[in-house]
């Protein structure tokens, strides 16, 4: 049987095809904030099993299973690098994005409101231990995210523009174009492919009020791209002047190319 193979981008044309998923590590990862800093998560335990976390919020536990959550390889390397998983709640639904970096699970959370309205991210580092914490005897309630006073509106002027990607040579993504969008924001992407550039088009796009690694007032932004065979969730947030991306990309196609992750980095032109 013949398999699809197509790219949105140079990078892809080299993953191999062989089907391999990652398991999920056997871990436990604590907040490395003091108790009164946690935004999201207390702590997270992983294994082959799932996923299990503390609440900031409520001190409950969400549990994921295995086969709810998504595990990543990096572009170069076969090893797991990163998990993704979805969980509804009452009233919102959790997205978390982890990747582990330099010994450190680095964990974006995402609360979307039903109904919607403003919703909330944070990323926070985890450091890995030995010892699991006991198990909740709450029920897992809707509060995820603790009582941190959480910025109400953000100002998205620092964000629209065209972005070039810092390497000249990027095999990725190698422009996205932000621009306002009656209050909203609407994204863009070029990816570098085989024979010129390939136009992602528009993302769907939600905007994510926050409070940075320093504490202050920020924004997150989550584009969303489905193309049938590949479907790429791109995490883009603005930390000193530069436009970071991690991109979350799953191929649906059945062509046995793994799930993988990436970074990268954009100047405004």
């Amino acid at each position: 049987m013949t398999r699809t193979t197509r790219t949105m981008r140079r990078m892809d044309s080299a993953l191999p095809s062989d089907g391999y998923d990652p398991p999920f590590p056997e871990a436990v990862w604590v907040n490395t904030n003091a108790a009164d800093r946690v935004q999201g998560f207390r702590w997270l335990e992983s294994s082959r099993t799932g996923l299990r976390a503390r609440c900031a919020g409520s001190c409950a536990d969400l549990v994921w299973p295995a086969d709810g959550l998504v595990r990543y390889c990096g572009i170069s390397t076969a090893d797991f690098v990163a998990f993704s998983a979805h969980r509804g709640l009452a009233d919102c639904e959790v997205l978390l994005q982890g990747i582990l970096n330099l010994g450190l699970l680095v964990l974006a959370t995402y609360e979307i409101p039903r109904g919607g309205g403003p919703g909330y991210f944070s990323r926070e580092f985890f450091a890995r231990r030995a010892v699991a914490p006991a198990a909740s005897s709450e029920p897992a309630g809707t509060t995820v995210f603790g009582r941190l006073a959480k910025p109400a509106s953000v100002d998205t002027a620092p964000l629209l523009g065209r972005w070039r990607n810092s390497d000249p040579a990027a095999r990725g993504l190698v422009e996205i174009t932000i621009e306002d969008d009656a209050g909203g924001l609407a994204v863009r992407a070029l990816g570098s492919g085989e024979e010129g550039l390939v136009d992602w088009g528009p993302a769907r796009t939600s905007v994510f009020a926050c409070l940075d690694e320093a504490g202050k007032a920020s924004l997150s932004l989550l584009a969303t791209w489905d193309f049938g065979f590949l479907e790429t969730h791109l995490q883009l947030r603005l930390p000193a002047g530069a436009l970071v991306s991690a991109g979350f990309n799953v191929f649906k196609d059945g062509s046995g190319r793994p799930s993988y992750v990436t970074r990268e980095f954009f100047y405004r032109e």
